[in-house]
C-alpha cells in the first residue's frame, strides 16, 4: 500500500511539472508571437512613416515652409501614423525633439499659411489620380461625406474649451453630439482612392455651399466622370455644381422626396406603396443579394430630368 502511494505522488509530481512545463511552453510561444506581431506593426508603421517623408519631399515645400515649419508638420504626421491616428496633440511630443510646450506654441501663435500646404496636396491628389485615369482609362470617381468627431461636453465653468466644438447630429449616433464636423471629398480611380478635400464645418456657411464650392476647384475629364453623396446632399445646387464640371451625379433620396410621374405630383415612399406592382419591377443582384428594382426616369423638385432606382 506504502509502494502504491509512494508511486501515486511520483506520478502526480511528474504530471504538475509537465503541466508546468507546457504552461511556461506556452508563455514564451505567446511571447514570441506577441514579439514578433510587434516588430511586424512597427516596421509597418517605419514603412508608412518614410513614405510620408517621401510624399512631403516630393511637394517641395522648402521655398514656401521655414525649415522649424515643415519640421513640425512632418513630426506631426509621423506622430500620427505611429499612434495609428488616435491620440492627443500632446503625445506628440513622445515622438518629437521638441518640448510640448513648443508644440503648443506652434499651433497656437505659430504663423504660417495651412492654405498653401492644402493647395499642394490638392494638386498632387489630381496629379496622381489622372495619371491613374490616364493609364488605365478607369472613369474617376468623387464622394462627397460628412462625419462627426464626438467630444466630451466642457463645463460650463471651462476655463479653454475645445475650440471650435459645437453641437452636430450624428447620422450614425443618430443623435445630436459635442464636437467637431468635417466633410470630407475623396477621388479614386481604378484601385487608388485619396482624400481630395477635408472641410471642417463651423455653421459660418451651410454644408451645401462648401460642398459647392469644393465642386467648382474639381478638375475636367475629357471622359465620364461621377460625383457621389448621400441624400443630404442630393439637391439641385449640389448636382448643378458637379454637372458644370462634367460629372455625373449619383446620390441617394429620402422616401419623402417629390416625383412626378405621369405629371402627378406624390412622394417616393406613396407611389411605392399604391403603384407599384410585381410585374413593374426587375429582380437585381448585388452581392449576392436579390433586390425588387421599379426605375422611374422623370421630374423631381426643381430637377428636371432624373433617373430614380426604388
Amino acid at each position: 500500500m506504502s509502494n502504491l502511494s509512494n508511486l501515486y505522488r511520483i506520478q502526480k509530481k511528474i504530471c504538475i511539472k509537465k503541466t508546468f512545463q507546457a504552461k511556461r511552453c506556452k508563455i514564451r510561444l505567446n511571447a514570441k508571437i506577441y514579439a514578433e506581431s510587434e516588430e511586424c506593426l512597427m516596421n509597418y508603421k517605419i514603412a508608412r512613416i518614410q513614405t510620408i517623408v517621401k510624399f512631403m519631399e516630393s511637394l517641395r515645400l522648402n521655398n514656401l515652409y521655414s525649415r522649424p515649419t515643415l519640421k513640425h508638420i512632418e513630426e506631426f504626421l509621423k506622430s500620427s501614423a505611429i499612434k495609428g491616428y488616435n491620440g492627443k496633440v500632446t503625445d506628440i511630443a513622445e515622438y518629437s525633439k521638441n518640448h510640448r510646450t513648443t508644440i503648443g506654441y506652434f499651433l497656437n501663435k505659430g504663423k504660417w499659411d495651412d492654405k498653401v500646404l492644402e493647395e499642394n496636396i490638392k494638386s498632387k491628389v489630381v496629379e496622381v489620380i489622372s495619371e491613374q485615369h490616364k493609364i488605365n482609362e478607369n472613369p474617376v470617381f468623387v464622394s462627397v461625406d460628412d462625419t462627426v468627431n464626438p467630444k466630451k461636453k466642457p463645463s460650463s465653468k471651462a476655463k479653454a474649451p475645445i475650440e471650435s466644438a459645437d453641437f452636430h447630429y450624428s447620422h450614425l449616433l443618430g443623435k445630436t453630439v459635442w464636437g467637431h464636423q468635417v466633410i470630407s471629398t475623396m477621388m479614386s480611380c481604378g484601385d487608388v482612392s485619396l482624400n481630395f478635400d477635408l472641410c471642417h464645418y463651423d455653421k459660418s456657411k451651410s454644408k451645401i455651399d462648401s460642398v459647392v464650392e469644393m465642386a467648382s476647384t474639381l478638375p475636367v475629364y475629357e471622359t465620364s466622370s461621377y460625383a457621389l453623396f448621400d441624400s443630404w446632399f442630393c439637391c439641385k445646387k449640389v448636382i448643378d455644381a458637379f454637372e458644370k464640371q462634367g460629372y455625373y451625379c449619383t446620390g441617394a433620396l429620402k422616401t419623402n422626396r417629390i416625383i412626378y410621374p405621369k405629371g402627378v405630383r406624390i412622394s417616393i415612399n406613396e407611389f411605392a406603396e399604391k403603384y407599384i406592382e410585381i410585374n413593374d419591377v426587375s429582380l437585381v443582384t448585388v452581392n449576392s443579394k436579390s433586390y425588387y428594382v421599379y426605375r422611374y426616369e422623370g421630374a423631381l423638385n426643381d430637377i428636371p430630368n432624373a433617373v430614380v432606382l426604388i
